[in-house]
């Protein structure tokens, strides 16, 4: 990974050696995991420079046995069965702040596997069904290691922070999400202050939602990435003290010099290739009237591996460049900035556009993200949805006015790029309050 700038303090607070616990993509085939993670981890150092970072990539093998269902063992509220498993969890394993750890990470440690691959639908269904490393991690020790250094982390830590950004959405594994707030509900029994930032609440599987309600109650601060991931959290039941809206943190590139801008009038596209179909097919009315406009057409996204199956469909017959491999966050920024106006679905690949200039026409992939991040930006052209018939057409309505109106865009983007970190700093100036020896949000 390229690193990013070293940061100025955003926070004017203590300088201790303040324990975290850091829950969060460290290893990742796509490029906006990759900025998050990397940019929260130099905003935490720059704030807390003596601080001390340890590590948690997403959930250890070992909680693969358990489910949503598993904890209906116990009780008929899903809630309460978390809770039994939680606390059998730690008398079992008895965390010990003494014992081993997982390891001390800076944004150096975060990895990016630049040649995406994704294995085919079937064979993800075969997997999931057969279970192997579920029925592995329940008949055998593999991963129990590794959930013992993660369980000693919570005990060591002050505090444990969670960035769910990608992983909390309509297409996701339920099961994935539900291991990964067992730990943070097993830290909050531990006695640890956690905070959850920097992400959308899209989800509307019952049992999900009462156990992320649940385990949001109890978080010291909840940071939602929009407006109606705040309204969705408070109707969890969150305290209005403890629940916050900021802007996505991939923003934060824009702290370091926007690239030269070398445009060669280049339409990007970076569509979520799962996501795609999931509304009105006009993709290739999309493309037909793209091409009118004379111009090469690059395929370009923070998602490479779910989204080249999509784009091979169309590559052929549009002349579609594919770039076959995952450039890392920084470098994507740098090729956005060649491009004249992206049409992006994927969130972080419309933020590093903007950030290096480029004009961005948003199109809705799932619920409410895009369009809610976009109007709290105030973007000069709003998300458009796959499921509003007539999509394409509007679209190209947009590419055609950005393509008339490019040093305007060039400019507002700046501004807003301003804004979103002028907001990123004061709304987290809270999380690193928090993390002072004597204050805690009550």
């Amino acid at each position: 990974m390229t690193q990013g700038p070293n940061y100025s303090a955003a926070y004017d607070g203590n300088d201790r050696n303040v324990k975290i616990a850091l829950l969060t993509r460290m290893t990742t085939q796509n490029a906006g995991n990759e900025a998050l993670s990397a940019e929260l981890i130099n905003f935490i150092s720059s704030n807390f420079p003596r601080g001390h970072i340890r590590g948690i990539d997403r959930f250890p093998h070992y909680l693969e046995q358990f489910t949503i269902s598993f904890c209906r063992k116990f009780s008929d509220n899903v809630e309460e069965g978390m809770d039994v498993l939680a606390h059998l969890l730690i008398k079992r394993f008895s965390p010990n702040e003494e014992g081993h750890l997982t390891s001390m990470v800076t944004s150096d440690n975060v990895r990016l596997t630049h040649d995406p691959r994704e294995l085919p639908h079937i064979l993800k269904s075969i997997k999931r069904r057969v279970g192997f490393r579920r029925n592995l991690a329940k008949w055998t020790p593999i991963g129990r290691g590794d959930f013992e250094r993660v369980l000693n982390t919570c005990a060591w830590s002050e505090i444990l922070i969670w960035n769910p950004a990608g992983e909390i959405h309509p297409t996701g594994d339920r099961e994935e999400v539900f291991r990964l707030l067992l730990i943070v509900r097993i830290a909050q029994m531990l006695g640890r202050r956690t905070a959850i930032i920097n992400h959308s609440i899209e989800v509307e599987d019952a049992q999900l939602r009462a156990i992320l309600a649940h385990v949001y109650r109890s978080a010291d601060l909840v940071i939602v990435r929009d407006s109606e991931s705040k309204r969705v959290a408070f109707e969890f039941g969150c305290d209005q003290q403890r629940l916050l809206e900021s802007p996505d943190l991939v923003f934060l590139v824009g702290r370091q010099r926007q690239p030269a801008r070398q445009s060669r009038g280049i339409i990007g596209l970076a569509i979520n290739g799962k996501e795609a179909m999931r509304g009105e097919n006009e993709w290739f009315q999309l493309l037909s009237n793209l091409v009118q406009f004379g111009k090469p057409i690059v395929f370009l996204s923070n998602g490479m591996n779910h989204d080249i199956p999509f784009v091979r469909k169309f590559a052929n017959t549009f002349s579609i460049e594919i770039i076959h491999r995952q450039p890392g966050y920084w470098q994507l920024r740098q090729l956005y900035s060649e491009m004249e106006v992206l049409i992006s679905s994927r969130l972080h690949a419309a933020i590093l556009a903007i950030s290096a200039g480029v004009a961005v026409i948003s199109i809705e992939p799932q619920l409410f993200k895009l369009t809610s991040i976009f109007e709290q930006m105030r973007y000069p052209y709003r998300t458009d949805n796959l499921l509003r018939a007539g999509w394409s057409k509007r679209v190209i309505e947009k590419v055609r006015d950005a393509f008339e109106h490019r040093e305007y865009i060039t400019r507002v983007n700046a501004e807003i790029m301003q804004t979103q970190i002028a907001r990123i700093h004061a709304t987290y100036a809270q999380l690193f309050s928090l993390m002072e020896d004597d204050k805690l949000i009550s």
